[in-house]
């Protein structure tokens, strides 16, 4: 039997996302209160919410599709969730966007998102199209490892739901109606299924953005430091397989390719160091741009030598460009391996967890110089790259550590944890 899924959103103004948005924080609290979920963000291994001392947030597929209807960002869907999370920029960047006043630790399908130079794109890395559910840790926690001082947030992919060929489509748009420039649009189309053994679904998603406008008509200065989304246009590639090898074994494969890159003809003009306006007439070597390969594959085995064991290897290869600021920007490419291997076994009230991670991180950077003559002539809208010049020492960075973690229900209502 074939299903096919249709959601096909027309447009939207901006009072009617801001309406769709307000129950969102009970419904996330609902989530955590009334029902028994399963995640893995507090640790390497499934719990259920009853069983974990501290504040987890649970988001399900159907909260998510109700939110990115209305043309809203992850990092917009999440602020809308979270509590404790503060506001997005509704640009490229999480910069300054907070758990509970403190860095966020970005995961998918728990491959971290974690480099040596993090530029805070960890929020434009993947279509919320493509997620199933976000699991949210508030609070500190070092499970994961550095990064996680105000918490974990890990986005779990959609998968195929069983043995039968299923299609989601997804078309949409909307507009603020300030501007003939201002018409933002996605397209969207999933396959999944299967068999008893395998279960595969491949995606893809584009989207597109125009501008920005006020309620004037007049268009929003792009940033240029951070990342703006003006005129952005994004593809997202997803594919997930899973393979029963046994009734207690399991191997899973992601493979991603996402690509998210500004094409403005927008630019602020400059004369004297001094910002005059914002105008057209906008043309750079080099813009705003994040461009992304990961991969992963992860094996569990519920009976290895009477404990549990988890597996995964994990590789993320990640392009990002940073648009003109005064004559010049810049580009820095990473590259990142990481093996993690954790066994968990159960003692009556005793459980505990412990492995070892590994991962090593490779950076490099440039910086591209742009024709000074052709730049002030134009008010720095013309940018021609004449040098590329480094940025950054070449920075290599490893790591191997092992970890242990521990919880001992006391009694029903009590439960002591350490690592």
């Amino acid at each position: 039997m074939n299903v096919i899924k249709g959601i096909f959103p027309l447009s939207s103004v901006a009072l009617a996302i801001a309406a769709a948005s307000t129950p969102a924080i009970t419904h996330a609290q609902e989530y955590t209160t009334t029902q028994e979920k399963m995640v893995v963000v507090s640790s390497r291994t499934p719990k259920a919410l009853s069983d974990i001392p501290g504040t987890v947030w649970y988001i399900d597929s159907e909260q998510i599709e109700q939110e990115y209807r209305g043309g809203k960002t992850l990092g917009e869907i999440l602020a809308a969730t979270i509590p404790s999370l503060d506001m997005s920029s509704g640009g490229r960047t999480n910069y300054g966007q907070n758990l509970r006043g403190r860095k966020m630790l970005v995961m998918i399908d728990g491959v971290s998102l974690q480099s040596s130079r993090q530029i805070s794109r960890h929020l434009d890395s993947i279509d919320p199209f493509n997620i199933e559910r976000i699991e949210v840790l508030s609070g500190a926690t070092s499970v994961y490892g550095a990064g996680a001082s105000g918490g974990v947030i890990n986005i779990i992919t959609k998968k195929a739901q069983g043995d039968e060929l299923e299609f989601e489509s997804y078309v949409g748009g909307s507009s603020g109606f300030n501007s003939s420039e201002d018409f933002d649009y996605k397209l969207g189309q999933a396959i999944s299924g299967g068999n008893e053994k395998v279960q595969a679904r491949a995606s893809v998603i584009y989207t597109e953005t125009q501008g920005f406008f006020d309620a004037n008509g007049d268009i929003v200065v792009p940033d240029i430091s951070q990342g703006s989304l003006q005129f952005n246009q994004t593809v997202d590639f997803l594919t997930t397989v899973g393979v029963n090898v046994s009734d207690t074994k399991k191997i899973n494969f992601l493979a991603q390719y996402y690509d998210s890159q500004q094409d403005s003809p927008y630019g602020l003009y400059i004369k004297d160091y001094t910002f005059i306006d914002v105008r057209k007439g906008f043309e750079s070597d080099r813009e705003h741009g994040t461009e992304r390969i990961m991969l992963s594959a992860s094996y569990v085995d519920e009976a290895f030598l009477g404990h549990q064991l988890i597996a995964e290897a994990a590789y993320r290869k990640e392009d990002q460009t940073y648009t003109p600021y005064y004559q010049s920007s810049g580009q820095q490419i990473t590259d990142v391996l990481s093996l993690k291997a954790a066994l968990a076994k159960s003692y009556n009230r005793f459980n505990f967890v412990y492995g070892i991670d590994a991962y090593q991180d490779t950076l490099e950077s440039n910086q591209a110089l742009y024709d000074p003559t052709i730049a002030n002539n134009s008010g720095d809208l013309i940018n021609k790259t004449y040098a590329q010049v480094g940025r950054y020492p070449g920075v290599e960075v490893g790591s191997v550590a092992g970890f242990i973690q521990a919880d001992y229900a006391i009694t029903d209502n009590w439960t002591v944890e350490g690592g």
